[in-house]
């Protein structure tokens, strides 16, 4: 079993209802006291790849994302290893690294 890069504990295999693809499965964490369980939003900052370049690619990944400085993605604890995956070759070649938040800048209120 894969392990959580937070607290290390093994993760189990949980089906989930995506709202447009239907039932779907993923690695959870299911340690209560996981601060993944407070993130919400991944972040990093455009480096080599221009602020253009990441919007492109990330409009094409299934992700939820805001620009406020930094580029913010939308996670939960049941998405959260899956949207870090679809992050990696784009950080890779972007040369930055990604962040947690647990103040959520996707969802944010327009005044």
């Amino acid at each position: 079993m894969p392990r959580c890069i937070y607290c290390r504990e093994e993760m189990e295999t949980m089906e989930y209802l995506e709202t447009e693809s239907g039932f779907t499965s993923a690695e959870v964490c299911i340690n209560e006291n996981c601060v993944i369980h407070n993130i919400v939003n991944l972040y990093f900052k455009e480096w080599k790849l221009t602020k253009e370049e990441i919007e492109a690619r990330l409009n094409k990944m299934d992700v939820s994302w805001n620009w406020m400085g930094k580029f913010f993605v939308l996670v939960d604890p049941i998405n959260h290893y899956k949207v870090r995956a679809k992050l990696v070759t784009l950080n890779l070649e972007n040369g930055a690294m990604l962040l947690d938040s647990t103040i959520d800048y996707v969802n944010i209120p327009v005044l």
